[in-house]
């Protein structure tokens, strides 16, 4: 597929030649707060965060031809989410909240996708407030979650403040 555009980024899928910059982001500890927590090994990027895995789509975040982060896709039978990081210098100024929108949009829309959920921890209000704005409502508190106390979100395409216009 071809890029995804949305108002203020576009997504571009990750490919092999996107390791360097992937696994310099995600060997920052302030890129991966909440993203695990823990820095990742060039290994680990490499398998998990470029190519095509069958049950994740992959995507640089670009403002303009800047890439600023990395949003992915996942789906697993009835279930599907998506998990996003931008570099700390990036955040604000609503282009997570685009990114998110943009692809959630495009998972419903165009690909058909009955559902599509993230997870934010319960203390990373900031991403909870960019969901709310990408259209995401919240379904429940998920106490119990790998990663810490979390707030399920569920995507709802008539909810979201802005939506993506078709071309």
């Amino acid at each position: 597929a071809s890029d995804i555009r949305g108002d203020l980024v576009t997504l571009r899928r990750a490919t092999g030649g996107d390791i360097d910059v992937l696994a310099s982001w995600f060997s920052d500890p302030g890129f991966v707060q909440w993203w695990g927590g823990v820095p990742k090994s060039r290994h680990e990027v490499a398998l998990k965060y470029t190519g095509r895995r069958r049950d994740v789509q992959s995507f640089i975040i670009h403002e303009a031809t800047r890439p600023i982060g990395y949003i992915q896709a996942w789906r697993k039978a009835d279930d599907a989410g998506i998990d996003v990081v931008l570099q700390p210098e990036s955040q604000g100024g609503g282009r997570g909240t685009d990114a998110v929108r943009t692809l959630a949009t495009y998972l419903t829309e165009d690909l058909h996708w009955p559902r599509v959920t993230v997870d934010p921890l319960l203390t990373n209000e900031r991403a909870i407030r960019a969901f709310s704005k990408a259209g995401f409502v919240a379904e429940r508190e998920w106490p119990d979650h790998p990663d810490g106390p979390s707030l399920l979100m569920v995507f709802r395409p008539d909810y979201g403040t802005v939506s993506r216009t078709k071309e």
